[in-house]
């Protein structure tokens, strides 16, 4: 059975009730940390439940008892994340396989989730009970605590093992000068089913490959190929100008999105626009196919691969996003939290940032770091019900 709290009678707390509005799981603010337990008032109501509910006590179908345990959630032992890694948290909040975790740092408070087909990163909220945070520690009530009941099956102490490559077929953009990319996914192999905690380096991978025989047509230009996409993007962003021509901007080693994100002209400022943040959630990709040609120098052509511009012989190293996060890096953090900003549609500096000229020369080469911060949970409220009339 599957219900919302507010259907069990459970209000968001300081709506009709004295509780604090903050902290608690029905905040009324969404929250981008925390609020992983009950507060009183949700408490006494919850304790009422058999009274004021009774129809919870009803027992299961005998048929689906019996035949999907899998529907049974006390196989969980209250512990959710033990089979329902951060990993797959992410999948299923990104529907995407391809899914990963930015960062188990403070993730028992905010998970935070990524996927090669967006920019930025997502929330998820706290993870699940039984999550791994750390070695020999799960999430407990919203802390990285240690583990005081191992699973049974962890008990030889094995870690996980990748799984070997599997290629996908190449596919191309058949742009002029570029060449095709194949993908490459691996699993963690790993008895206690924590994917992903226990593996370290790369899930997914592109790699450069021969399109000849996919592209026997005459090739696009990479302009013609950034002018169609901008006439479909300004379809859904009114700010963009859907008569004028696309643009491939040059390569910037400090930011190396550049080259490979499709920029179109906007309406308001004279300037050409990656709208990389309001494609995010609509299904159109605001960059350039992998593989795409983007910059050349000392002899060495450079090429798209996961919305960078890389040398073709460019191997991604084995550290996670997540690290590269802890050390302050730049371009991991400079879009924020793609399901909780409010500052990154206003800004008229961010615009800048993700904006060229005409001359294909950025407006504005860096931005402060706290732009693309999420922001305070009082400015973050999801009125997700509607207060019905009192019964006569």
């Amino acid at each position: 059975m599957i219900c919302s709290f507010e259907s069990l009678g459970m209000h968001h707390d300081s709506t009709g009730n004295a509780c604090p509005k903050d902290g608690y799981i029905m905040s009324p603010s969404r929250g981008t940390r925390g609020e992983t337990i009950w507060s009183d008032c949700s408490r006494e109501i919850a304790e009422a439940l058999p009274r004021t509910k009774a129809c919870l006590l009803d027992a299961s179908r005998k048929d689906t008892s019996e035949h999907s345990p899998s529907l049974d959630h006390a196989r969980y032992r209250d512990l959710p994340g033990r089979e329902w890694t951060a990993k797959r948290q992410c999948e299923l909040l990104l529907r995407d396989k391809d899914a990963s975790v930015v960062t188990l740092y403070q993730a028992c408070q905010s998970l935070q989730c990524e996927t090669p087909r967006r920019s930025g990163y997502y929330f998820a909220g706290p993870a699940l009970e039984g999550t791994y945070c750390a070695p020999d520690r799960e999430c407990r009530g919203g802390e990285c605590s240690v583990v005081f009941e191992p699973p049974s099956d962890t008990s030889d102490g094995q870690r996980g093992s990748w799984s070997d490559w599997k290629e996908q077929p190449c596919v191309s953009g058949c742009l002029q000068r570029s060449k095709g990319a194949r993908v490459r996914r691996r699993s963690c192999e790993d008895r206690s089913r924590r994917t992903m905690a226990t593996c370290k380096g790369l899930h997914y991978d592109v790699l450069l490959c021969k399109d000849e025989w996919l592209c026997k047509k005459k090739r696009r230009t990479i302009g013609e190929f950034a002018t169609l996409k901008c006439g479909l993007f300004s379809d859904r962003l009114a700010e963009l100008d859907s008569t004028a021509k696309g643009l491939q901007v040059g390569h910037e080693p400090d930011r190396p999105w550049m080259a490979c994100a499709i920029f179109c002209r906007r309406k308001d400022i004279a300037a050409y626009y990656a709208p990389r943040v309001e494609l995010n959630d609509f299904g159109l990709d605001p960059y350039f196919p992998d593989g795409t040609w983007c910059h050349a120098e000392e002899g060495r052509d450079y090429f798209c691969r996961q919305h960078h511009c890389l040398p073709e012989d460019f191997l991604f190293g084995k550290k996670s996003r997540g690290d590269r996060q802890r050390e302050g890096d730049a371009e991991v953090e400079e879009l924020g939290p793609q399901n909780a900003w409010n500052r990154l549609g206003i800004a008229d500096r961010f615009i800048k940032y993700l904006a060229s000229g005409p001359d294909g020369l950025p407006l504005l080469t860096s931005i402060s770091r706290g732009i693309a911060s999420p922001p305070g949970e009082d400015e973050w409220i999801d009125k997700d019900y509607i207060e019905l009339p009192a019964a006569a």
